[in-house]
């Protein structure tokens, strides 16, 4: 953070005694040393951009020390996480994110709108975070709109953002367990989506396809799309496919007709799948894939069987035929004692199974390709 400070909205310029390359920085990080909070709160010089510019007795390597360890970073500006210096800080973003929770704005250079809340906000620190924060900031900057930013969001309530300011100035997912719970990981995962917070969109989806059940499946699987989550997406469908007569007709009303009708025909399929009864099946054009592909497997092996029954047939044929020799044929011991007759009808047999087989999977298939349109299969295409 400390790397980027400058495009990161940084509140303050060092200016240095030995006149080096000034160190752009943020007051609510700067303000945790004792003597920078003294000057800081002891200077009224502002420059163009209106950045804070302090002046520091310390030359550029010790002023620049100074500021890794109030980042808590290691000597060469990489992450120290773990170490004394990280800990402290994190302890102070939580607390600073306590106070903004709460509604304070001592030191706040930003206000966030919320549906009926204001919040007074680090926007380097949130900017920091998140790419939509960074671009929602620079926008305001450039429109002439100071540093307010309106977030219009549903799920960005006053029950969920003070939860969200955890994670969003410490940016730890173990931070965000309030948001992590039943009834919030849903509108979490939503906002968690807009606001371009992977973690914590990824966390929470792993949460939501663990809670995927008869009731709530129809919802999640609008929630899913929304969230553009095949994975979500996928896990509906194959939930509702496979537990068809279960799922809640209330919910599942609400589902587009389209969707509705692919999922009564994928779950028709599923039920009389002839290579797997009651299959799990979430996609119409993987479904179609893979019955092709066994239908091509089935058809190449049954030809081989033919073959090789055609073999075995000329075979017996020219070791029956009889010997141009006086005296009996003699039969060796190596040779397999049979019934020609009844062994040949028996594989004819096997072979007329696999060819209406066949046929049968092949009469499936035509069927599905017929019930599974374009626009059916498309119902159920991630999006």
């Amino acid at each position: 953070m400390l790397r980027d400070a400058e495009s990161l909205f940084a509140d303050v310029q060092l200016v240095l005694r030995d006149n080096g390359a000034p160190i752009f920085a943020h007051r609510a990080i700067l303000s945790r040393d004792g003597a920078l909070a003294a000057r800081l709160s002891a200077t009224d010089s502002y420059d163009k951009q209106g950045r804070l510019v302090v002046p520091w007795d310390e030359d550029a390597p010790t002023a620049l020390a100074r500021a890794r360890r109030l980042y808590g970073c290691d000597a060469d500006g990489c992450d120290a996480s773990g170490s004394e210096a990280a800990v402290e800080l994190r302890a102070h973003l939580l607390a600073l994110a306590a106070e903004a929770a709460r509604g304070g704005r001592s030191g706040c250079v930003a206000v966030l709108c919320t549906p009926g809340a204001q919040w007074g906000v680090d926007r380097g620190l949130l900017a920091f975070r998140s790419d939509w924060f960074r671009g929602a900031f620079a926008y305001a900057k450039r429109s002439g709109r100071g540093s307010e930013v309106t977030l219009s969001c549903d799920e960005a309530t006053r029950e969920v953002m003070p939860a969200l300011f955890s994670f969003l100035y410490a940016g730890d997912v173990d931070d965000a367990g309030e948001l992590l719970t039943a009834e919030l990981v849903v509108p979490t995962a939503l906002l968690a989506d807009q606001l371009l917070l992977e973690p914590l969109r990824s966390r929470a989806i792993e949460l939501i396809l663990e809670a995927v059940d008869d009731a709530n499946t129809p919802s999640l699987f609008l929630d899913a799309v929304g969230l553009r989550s095949a994975e979500l997406q996928g896990k509906c469908i194959e939930h509702m496919v496979r537990h068809f007569p279960n799922i809640s007709s209330m919910h599942f009303a609400e589902l587009p007709e389209e969707v509705r009708d692919a999922i009564r025909k994928l779950a028709a399929a599923a039920r009389a799948n002839p290579l797997c009864a009651h299959a799990r099946l979430r996609d119409p054009r993987e479904f179609q894939a893979i019955l092709r592909e066994s239908l091509e497997e089935q058809v190449g092996r049954h030809e081989q069987a033919c073959d090789l029954q055609r073999e075995e047939v000329a075979l017996r044929t020219v070791r029956e035929a009889p010997a141009l020799r006086w005296g009996p044929r003699v039969v060796y011991p190596w040779e397999r004692v049979r019934e020609p007759e009844l062994e040949k009808q028996r594989v004819q047999l096997a072979l007329d199974r696999g060819a209406r087989k066949i046929e049968t999977l092949r009469a499936f298939i035509k069927a599905q390709e017929h019930a599974f349109a374009r626009t059916v299969a498309d119902a159920l295409a991630p999006r």
